[in-house]
C-alpha cells in the first residue's frame, strides 16, 4: 500500500533538511546541531555550487513526486512553502554571487571570527570541540583561497564591489589577521576548560596556537593584502547592482525573495516614498502633542544634550536587562502566548563596531547550550541613549524577534524546515511591527522613547527608498547620503554606513518595512471588520500561528481568522 502524502512529504522535506545541514555546517552550528562542527561549508569552488544547486534541483523533484496534500491542511502548506523555497534558491544559481564573498556588514569572514572569539555558538568544552574546531579552521584557510580566486573571477568578468565597500572591509581583515594578544582567536586558547586533562591540554593548546598562526592569521591578512593591493585599484567609485552584468534582472530577483512579494524594484521605491511622508507625519504630530516648535533634528538633538539620556556603555546595557522582565510582564497584553525567552546582553565584539547596527540579535541555540544574546553597540559613546533601549528590546527580544523565533520553535508540529526557517520579510517585519506595540503594551512611559521608536520607522521606510535608488534607479552614494541626511535626523557618518550597507546587501534591507507595512495593513483590516470583537492577542496568534510564512500566504491565513473571528465566540477560532 503507498505511503499517505503526508508520510512521503515528511521523507522528502527531512532528508532535504539533513543535506542542507550538511552543506551548511555553520548554519548546522548556529541551530545548535554540532554533529558538523569540524566543517565550514560555503566552499566557492564550481564543484559546491554545483553540488548545492544540484540539491535543490534534486529536492524540487522529489517533492513533485508526492501526491499533491488536500486543501487546508498543514501538509499542502508545508507542500507549497517547501516548493517555492526551492524554486526561488534554484533561480538564484543564475546569478553570480560567488564573486562577492566578502563585505564590510556581513559573511563568512564575520561569522566565522565570531564562532573563533569563544563568544558561541561554537563550543568549546571539551577535546572534540578542539579538535572540531582545529578542522574549521584548516577549512577556514582553503575558503579564504577560494574566496580570493572568485574574487579574481569577478575582476575579469566585470563584477566588482565599490571602493567604500573594500576600504570598510580592510580594517577588520587587518584587525583579525593581526597577530596580537587581544586577537579574538586567541580567546579559545585562553580559557581553555580545567576539565580537559593536563597533558591533553598543553598539546591542544600548541596545535591551537600554532593553527592560528600558520593557518587563520594568514588566510585573514591574504584576503587584506589581496583587495589592498590588487582589487581596490580596479574597484569603481560607484556600486548599484544596475551597474553589473544581469544587475537588474539580479536585483529584481532579490527584492522578490526579500520582501516575499511580486513586487518590482520600482513599486518598492513608491511604496518607501509614501512611507516616508506618512512617517514624517506622524513625527509632527508627535512634536505638536509635545508642543516642541523645531523639527526632528532639533527634538532629537534636545534630547542627546539631555544628561538624563547620555549613559556610558555599561550602564546602557545594564538598561536593557533591568528592561527585559517589565517587557516579559507587559507582554501578556499582546500575546496569548507569550515566550518567557531571555536574552543576555553584550557590547558588539570591536571589530564589528565600525558598520555594527545599533543592536543585532543572535538567537539561542535549539540545544540550549548557548542563550539568546542581543549584543549592543557601544563603540561610540556618542550614539548611545536611553531613548533607544526601549523600542530596540521591543523590536529584538519581546515581543519581536526573539518571541516569534521561540514561538515557532515550539511548534513540535513542524517540520524543521519550517521550525527553523526565516523568510525575511515575515520575520524581520514582525520584529519592526513590535517595535510599535510598545504603546498597546503601555511600554513607553518616556516621550523620548516613543520619539525613538517613530524614528525607527521612518528610517526603515527610507530604507526603502535608498536600495532601490542605489540598485536599480542609478543613484550615486552621494545622493542617496544626501537623502537621508535630508529626510532623518543623522549626520554624514550614520548615512554613508546605511548608504553602503544598501550596496553591500542589496534589497536586504527593504524586508522590515514592506513585512511590517502588510502586517499593519492586516491589522487595520480586521479592526475594521471586527469592530468591537477584534482582540489584538488572538490577531497576533494568528500571525505567528503557523511561523515565518511569505507575505501572500500570511495573508490568507489572517483573512481566514477574520472570517472566523467574525463568527459567534463558541465557533471563533484560528484554524
Amino acid at each position: 500500500m503507498p505511503n499517505p502524502p503526508r508520510e512521503e512529504l515528511n521523507r522528502v522535506v527531512e532528508r532535504y533538511w539533513e543535506a542542507y545541514l550538511t552543506q551548511n555546517p555553520m548554519i548546522a552550528t548556529a541551530d545548535g546541531e554540532h554533529r558538523y562542527d569540524d566543517r565550514l561549508g560555503k566552499l566557492l569552488t564550481a564543484q559546491g555550487l554545483a553540488d548545492a544547486l544540484a540539491l535543490e534541483k534534486q529536492a524540487l523533484q522529489a517533492l513533485l513526486a508526492v501526491p499533491l496534500p488536500p486543501a487546508d491542511t498543514a501538509a499542502r502548506l508545508s507542500y507549497e512553502l517547501f516548493k517555492r523555497q526551492r524554486e526561488t534558491a534554484i533561480e538564484g544559481y543564475t546569478y553570480p554571487e560567488e564573486l562577492f564573498p566578502v563585505n564590510p556588514y556581513a559573511g563568512v569572514a564575520q561569522e566565522f571570527a565570531s564562532m573563533g572569539a569563544d563568544d558561541g555558538p561554537q563550543p568549546f568544552r571539551s577535546t572534540r570541540d578542539y579538535e572540531d574546531w582545529l578542522a574549521r579552521c584548516a577549512a577556514f584557510a582553503q575558503w579564504a583561497d577560494s574566496a580570493i580566486e572568485n574574487l579574481r573571477s569577478g575582476m575579469r568578468r566585470g563584477y566588482l564591489l565599490p571602493q567604500s565597500l573594500v576600504t570598510g572591509t580592510l580594517p577588520q581583515l587587518a584587525v583579525l589577521g593581526a597577530d596580537t594578544p587581544a586577537n579574538p582567536f586567541y580567546r579559545p586558547l585562553d580559557r581553555m576548560p580545567a576539565s580537559i586533562p593536563g597533558g591533553e591540554r598543553e598539546q591542544l593548546a600548541q596545535r591551537l596556537e600554532r593553527a592560528i598562526k600558520t593557518e587563520v592569521l594568514p588566510a585573514y591578512r591574504s584576503l587584506h593584502d589581496f583587495l589592498a593591493n590588487e582589487y581596490l585599484p580596479l574597484a569603481p567609485v560607484e556600486g548599484g547592482m544596475s551597474r553589473l552584468p544581469l544587475g537588474e534582472a539580479w536585483y529584481a530577483y532579490r527584492v522578490r525573495k526579500f520582501t516575499e512579494a511580486s513586487l518590482t524594484p520600482a513599486d518598492v521605491h513608491k511604496i518607501g516614498l509614501a512611507a516616508v511622508e506618512r512617517a514624517h507625519a506622524q513625527l509632527r504630530t508627535a512634536l505638536n502633542d509635545l508642543s516642541f516648535t523645531g523639527d526632528a533634528r532639533a527634538y532629537l538633538d534636545a534630547l542627546r544634550r539631555d544628561p538624563r539620556y547620555a549613559r556610558p556603555a555599561v550602564d546602557v546595557l545594564s538598561d536593557y536587562r533591568d528592561l527585559l522582565p517589565r517587557a516579559l510582564a507587559a507582554a501578556p497584553g499582546v500575546l496569548a502566548d507569550p515566550a518567557q525567552n531571555s536574552a543576555e546582553f553584550r557590547s558588539a565584539e570591536l571589530f564589528l563596531a565600525a558598520t555594527a547596527p545599533a543592536a543585532s540579535y543572535r538567537e539561542a541555540t535549539a540545544d540550549g547550550a548557548f542563550p539568546a544574546v542581543l549584543f549592543i553597540n557601544t563603540a561610540n559613546p556618542e550614539d548611545l541613549a536611553d531613548i533607544d533601549a526601549e523600542g530596540l528590546l521591543l523590536r529584538n527580544v519581546v515581543p519581536g524577534l526573539g518571541s516569534q523565533v521561540q514561538l515557532q520553535r515550539a511548534l513540535a508540529g513542524l517540520p524543521a524546515f519550517r521550525r527553523f526557517a526565516a523568510e525575511p520579510a515575515y520575520v524581520r517585519g514582525w520584529a519592526l511591527y513590535a517595535e510599535t506595540l510598545g504603546y498597546d503594551m503601555g511600554f513607553y512611559r518616556d516621550p523620548g522613547a516613543k520619539f525613538s521608536a517613530m524614528l525607527d520607522e521612518l528610517t526603515a521606510a527610507a530604507r526603502l527608498v535608498i536600495d532601490t535608488g542605489l540598485n536599480a534607479e542609478g543613484w550615486t552614494r552621494r545622493r542617496a547620503s544626501d537623502y537621508l541626511i535630508r529626510e532623518l535626523p543623522i549626520d554624514e557618518r550614520a548615512a554613508t554606513l546605511l548608504v553602503d550597507c544598501a550596496l553591500a546587501l542589496p534589497a536586504e534591507d527593504l524586508s522590515a518595512e514592506v513585512g511590517a507595512l502588510r502586517i499593519r495593513e492586516l491589522r487595520a483590516r480586521a479592526e475594521a471588520k471586527l469592530g468591537t470583537r477584534f482582540d489584538v492577542r488572538s490577531f497576533h496568534a494568528a500571525i505567528l500561528g503557523e511561523g515565518a510564512l511569505p507575505l501572500d500566504l500570511l495573508q490568507e491565513r489572517v483573512e481566514a481568522w477574520m472570517v472566523s473571528a467574525a463568527e459567534p465566540p463558541a465557533s471563533a477560532a484560528v484554524r
